[in-house]
């Protein structure tokens, strides 16, 4: 009756607040990082779990909580979203702040549950309620440490089978030495993509057939261990590709081939749900008392009228008041910031027969920078081959992984060995110093030298060169952004000695690096 359904009000305005508020804090991520767009459909698919759930409980059999300290806590956790909102938006990508701003979220729809349905609303419905961490982005020294690792065993897996069936292919870190040239595995071939989205579908499928734990965790491996096959058969076919067709033919099957494995790995853990459900894994059925729906709703649903109106209202107001704050907490310090001028590559001015390829889709998906150049030439005096990347990301355009996507992370996956450390290189222009790492590495027998630096062009703005916790947290109470930054990275491959590639870049600094006019 209309009279139930509204003094059901409170509870499902708060849990569908609480949502958003989840919604708000990960959409970003969803948005800009293609490996978890899949977070776009959780959130309906939770409400579709709860809508499929709610007609096992009877409303009757049990009345809600009224604890004091359920209510304390619900009270806490709607006061932490005060200072994870303020850190959230100084740190849009920090996957610990995104955590712990879920476990809030989810928290509170969890007391929700109790304080009005009780404990045997909770049981039921808690499963559900777990598909909205499949949703949250991972640590990004997880998933780093995740994805180079899938990319080595599927770079030794595809050279293996390259080999068992006649072609020659050789491992050289995470890239593939072919008769007709080489094949990077890279991180859409690794397969973190798909098997974050199958562990999603996984949970899914084992709540709606109503599995039991042994099923729900069969199912998710059998998931795990179909993407994990799949992405090898598409590295294979890829690397196949390239053997007979090209690059050009590779160029045009990378993504549609992505996408077709994608929905075979939806279709085979379909049919994996329906295999793991036939052998009795799942929950007994309910009786049909229990899932009856009475109209009968627990004590604790039976409000006034105005309570029913002044309780969503004020959450709505309280999280109103938690975005304000938390914008105006870093204007109030950006509006006495001043800019410092942005530093510029002047191309140009170096005379050099430069040539500036197409920067890899993994690398743009991966970094979300603004504006991006690779550039490459040989010098033909000293026989020196030079790479060089720069980056500027603008507000909002942070990456999480521009602090762990550095030379010393990311060249070992290309076949390169890391032999020193060295003293960093500053490098003074406009009034201002920049300081690049300097690392010495080994690509077969070549020497090979890297500097590295990040930089913001916030005077007084967040420091840039050590993003750890206690930083973060630092910068945070000062109300200071992590944003508008650059990076520069210059690789020499051929130098003879750390020396003297110091000595090379700071040629090349002078007269490539500047500071904008204006």
């Amino acid at each position: 009756t209309v009279q139930a359904i509204a003094k059901f009000w409170f509870p499902l305005t708060a849990g569908l607040l609480l949502l958003l508020e989840l919604v708000l804090a990960l959409g970003p991520e969803w948005s800009q990082n293609e490996q978890y767009s899949y977070g776009w459909f959780t959130p309906f698919l939770f409400l579709y779990l709860i809508y499929n759930r709610i007609g096992d409980v009877k409303p009757s059999l049990e009345r809600g909580s009224s604890s004091a300290w359920v209510r304390v806590l619900a009270a806490v956790l709607l006061f932490t979203l005060l200072p994870l909102r303020t850190i959230l938006e100084g740190n849009p990508e920090w996957r610990m702040a995104l955590w712990a701003h879920a476990f809030v979220c989810i928290g509170g729809l969890w007391l929700l549950m109790v304080i009005y349905g009780g404990g045997r609303l909770w049981r039921v419905l808690f499963p559900a309620s777990l598909l909205l961490f499949f949703a949250v982005p991972w640590p990004t020294n997880l998933e780093s440490t995740l994805t180079l690792s899938l990319m080595s065993v599927v770079t030794s897996v595809v050279v293996e089978g390259m080999n068992l069936f006649g072609f020659y292919a050789e491992r050289v870190g995470n890239l593939i030495r072919l008769r007709t040239g080489w094949v990077g595995v890279e991180e859409a071939c690794s397969g973190v993509r798909s098997l974050q989205s199958t562990l999603m579908a996984g949970w899914f499928f084992g709540e709606l057939f109503r599995m039991n734990v042994a099923g729900r965790l069969i199912l998710l491996a059998l998931g795990v261990a179909t993407s994990f096959l799949l992405n090898v058969v598409r590295s294979y076919l890829l690397t196949y590709f390239t053997l007979r067709g090209g690059e050009d033919l590779v160029g045009l099957t990378h993504d549609p081939m992505g996408h077709l494995i994608a929905g075979i790995a939806f279709v085979s853990l379909l049919g994996w749900a329906l295999l793991v459900k036939r052998f009795s894994w799942a929950c007994p059925p309910q009786d049909a008392a229990s899932v009856e729906v009475a109209p009968t709703l627990p004590h604790a649903m039976h409000v006034t009228t105005r309570r029913q109106w002044i309780l969503p209202i004020g959450l709505v107001a309280w999280l109103a008041c938690i975005h304000v704050f938390a914008w105006a907490w870093y204007a109030r310090v950006e509006a006495n910031l001043s800019s410092l001028p942005p530093a510029v590559l002047h191309w140009s001015a170096y005379p050099a027969d430069m040539d500036f390829p197409t920067i890899a889709p993994a690398i743009r998906n991966q970094l979300r920078y603004t504006e991006g150049t690779e550039a490459k030439w040989r010098d033909e005096q000293s026989g020196i081959h030079w790479t060089v990347f720069f980056f500027s990301w603008e507000a909002g355009a942070i990456s999480p992984f521009v602090g762990v996507h550095n030379p010393e992370s990311c060249l070992p996956a290309s076949g390169f060995e890391k032999v020193k450390t060295n003293a960093p290189l500053q490098f003074p222009v406009g009034g201002r110093t920049f300081t690049l790492e300097s690392t010495s590495f080994r690509y077969f027998e070549t020497p090979v030298e890297v500097f590295y630096g990040t930089w913001s062009n916030a005077e007084g703005g967040a420091d840039l060169g050590q993003i750890g916790l206690r930083e973060r947290l630092r910068n945070t109470a000062r109300g200071l952004r992590l944003t508008d930054r650059q990076s520069l990275q210059i690789v020499l491959r051929g130098v003879e000695s750390p020396e003297a590639a110091h000595a090379e870049a700071i040629r090349f600094l002078e007269k490539a690096l500047g500071v904008a006019t204006e």
